[in-house]
């Protein structure tokens, strides 16, 4: 667990978004779910629970206040993206509660990973470090790109108090919503770092294994049978490794369930209309807060996105990479045993596929952004052709 201790304080942000009820000191201590989650949590995910709650009736009962009335398009683009904003948040604060034990079940799967890699003296110190280093660059960058332009856009507002009110209700949905992006980059670099350690041994062993020769006399071959009765139980521990980060990977699957699919789909929606309000903005020439506002929001929702993708195709990068360096193995051996702990390693690898879904309904990897991209492009295409080229848009007004 030295891998997570290290990250202990980022917990807090987590613990503040509503995102983690676990309380981490005790998950050592006690394998008992009252003794993990204390009351103090228990409160404050009920009270997200509650400004939620209250966001949404106070838009619903006030929605001038929030939503601008003039202009029909962009009142029903704006209300769009408000609704998938306030979906996503219960989603993910229900998701949260309700499958509290599959985060508990990552950081005991986790505790158990690392007690077989330094039982076969296996360094952690180096490269946890490194895994440390680079959650951390991507955390303070993009927490830092977030906050800096949403209050960077804070300067445009002036005394439009509908601005400042439809900015206080959107903001706390959207750092929620990127907060749990982040967390499912964390624990997908979890994977990702177990995943390094157990690639850098394979490839390794195989090094070894094809350097190794058949000595001629009766010593040398009791000293290979020696060495081949190593090998063998190393690649054993090793398959045994493999097993438990498929486990950690499906407990992040189910941890991220119909939350991550509705975050997803927000960040879809939200691409969408901010591509269609900086079209017209492009057009008429209004360069407002509308605009800039419009700006930030594609930028940092298309980083969380390439962070996401990113993490999870370098994690399935070097889970691929095992399989290579598996096959690389040469098979003229006396010892069959070596042969047959590789051949079900490999099919291991196969039967037990680490990668990181959204409800099975599609792989994160690039592929989504790719249709998302595609999807958007088509859309725009239609809306410049076929929609009127005059607007009387609210939001120009204000400008």
């Amino acid at each position: 667990m030295a891998h997570l201790k290290s990250l202990k304080r980022l917990f807090l942000c987590f613990h503040l978004c509503g995102l983690s009820l676990v309380n981490f000191d005790s998950l050592q201590k006690s394998t008992k779910k009252k003794k993990y989650i204390n009351f103090k949590a228990y409160m404050g995910h009920f009270l997200h629970l509650l400004l939620t709650c209250g966001n949404f009736i106070f838009v619903f009962t006030c929605p001038n206040a929030v939503i601008f009335p003039l202009d029909p398009l962009g009142k029903f683009n704006d209300w769009i993206k408000y609704f998938a904003a306030i979906i996503t948040s219960c989603m993910i604060l229900i998701e949260s509660y309700f499958r509290v034990q599959q985060l508990v079940d990552i950081y005991r799967y986790s505790l158990q990973i690392e007690r077989i890699f330094t039982n076969i003296k296996i360094d952690l110190s180096q490269e946890s470090e490194n895994s440390n280093r680079l959650f951390l660059k991507k955390f303070f960058f993009f927490t830092f790109l977030l906050i800096f332009l949403e209050i960077t856009t804070l300067a445009f507002l002036g005394n439009e108090t509908a601005l400042f009110t439809n900015w206080l209700i959107i903001f706390p949905l959207t750092i929620q919503s990127r907060f749990r992006q982040l967390q499912h980059i964390f624990l997908i670099d979890l994977c990702h770092h177990y995943s390094r350690i157990l690639a850098s041994n394979v490839k390794q062993l195989a090094i070894f294994l094809n350097g190794l020769e058949i000595p001629p006399s009766s010593n040398g071959a009791s000293e290979e049978k020696y060495r081949l009765k190593f090998i063998h139980y190393r690649y054993k521990i090793l398959q045994k490794s493999h097993h438990i980060i498929w486990k950690i990977s499906n407990c992040v699957n189910q941890y991220f369930g119909w939350s991550q699919v509705a975050n997803y789909a927000f960040h879809f929606l939200q691409l969408l209309i901010d591509f269609y309000w900086l079209y017209w903005r492009f057009y008429n020439e209004s360069y407002g807060y509308g605009f800039w506002k419009t700006i930030g929001n594609l930028l940092h929702t298309f980083i969380i996105l390439l962070l996401c993708f990113y993490s999870s195709e370098s994690c399935l990068g070097t889970i691929h990479s095992i399989s290579i360096w598996l096959h690389r193995v040469k098979f003229t051996l006396r010892d069959t045993r070596i042969s047959e702990i590789l051949l079900n390693f490999s099919l291991q690898i196969i039967q037990e596929p680490v990668i990181f879904q959204a409800m099975e309904l599609f792989t994160i990897d690039f592929r989504p952004l790719r249709s998302m991209i595609s999807a958007i492009t088509t859309y725009m295409v239609l809306f410049v052709q076929f929609l009127p080229r005059l607007v009387t848009s609210s939001y120009l007004h204000i400008d």
